[in-house]
């Protein structure tokens, strides 16, 4: 019968442990689900931010470029095709400014005129994309990923075509962007852990790549990742999708000029879930281990209290 009672008791006490830890646990696991849908909408929020301000800077950047030929177009100088003297100004913008790796003066059949940097010979751009868009548009055009001939680096343009004074054209001034500016941009924000940032032009060519950008420079992008963001209206967007077997969080924008029927370029943003996760799923584990330990140390003062403090004290009988 005192066996009975012994193992009844000492049932009971481990039942009221184990009544009193579930609660606990039921709490510690919701609080590290909610910490994990926190974390995720914080850094959706903290990429789409992100993505937001490099794309702010890029549009201030062609912005300014278009201005910047706009002036230079009209001036007597670049009108009459100048070798010299634009030569000398040309060489002037890039030192100061730079964002510019190279500024040119064409003829209207692509031959280079004037430059920043000494083209080589026989310099005939009248295929690049840039050139030919802005005598078929007749106004400020965007290039595409090329390796220009005169800098011998991957390189993004944009070009306007130059009018004398009767309105006619009579030559394309041209500016060749240095991309690796927003990565200085980019090293100075709070990126989430984990992230990469590419830029693409309009046909899913890398310009530029944060991690391993020597190899990837110049590649195609993945196929689906740019569909989805072609097929996007032109606003900045974020979302949670499986990339290559692992559940990435992207946020990208695409940049386009007025009257352009595709972007000229995309940004775009990768930041692994698991990296997201890794601080709140860090608090859950120490946080269980923390119940496992107490729980325990409740077990065997259960089980001491059982065996010492009730059953063995002395019977008034």
């Amino acid at each position: 019968m005192k066996s009975l009672n012994v193992t009844s008791l000492r049932t009971r006490l481990f039942l009221l442990v184990i009544l009193a830890t579930v609660p606990g646990l039921g709490i510690i696991v919701f609080s590290g689900f909610e910490q994990k849908v926190d974390a995720i909408a914080s850094s959706h929020a903290q990429c789409l931010t992100l993505i937001k301000t490099l794309s702010q800077d890029m549009e201030d950047t062609v912005s300014a470029t278009r201005q910047m030929l706009t002036t230079l177009s009209m001036l007597p100088e670049v009108r009459r095709g100048d070798k010299k003297t634009c030569g000398d100004l040309f060489k002037e913008i890039v030192k100061n400014d730079p964002r510019y790796l190279n500024v040119q003066l064409f003829t209207l059949e692509g031959i280079s005129l004037a430059a920043a940097m000494p083209p080589p010979p026989n310099l005939d751009v009248s295929d690049r994309k840039y050139f030919r868009e802005a005598l078929a548009r007749k106004a400020f055009a965007a290039g595409e990923f090329i390796i220009g001939r005169t800098v011998r680096r991957p390189t993004f343009n944009f070009a306007l075509p130059v009018r004398n004074e009767q309105g006619d054209i009579v030559a394309v001034i041209q500016a060749a962007i240095a991309l690796g500016r927003i990565k200085d941009l980019y090293d100075t924000a709070l990126a989430p852990p984990g992230a990469t940032l590419t830029l693409l032009d309009h046909k899913g060519t890398i310009l530029f790549h944060t991690d391993e950008s020597d190899r990837l420079i110049g590649s195609q992008d993945d196929a689906q990742l740019f569909n989805d963001m072609a097929a996007s209206p032109r606003s900045a967007k974020v979302y949670s999708r499986d990339v290559n077997g692992l559940t990435r969080i992207v946020a990208f924008n695409s940049l386009g000029l007025s009257g352009d029927a595709k972007p000229y370029m995309y940004l775009r943003l990768e930041v692994p879930e698991e990296a997201v996760l890794s601080r709140a799923h860090r608090i859950l584990v120490r946080n269980l281990w923390l119940m496992a330990i107490v729980a325990c140390i409740s077990g065997v003062a259960a089980f001491l209290f059982s065996r010492y403090g009730i059953l063995n004290r002395p019977s008034n009988s």
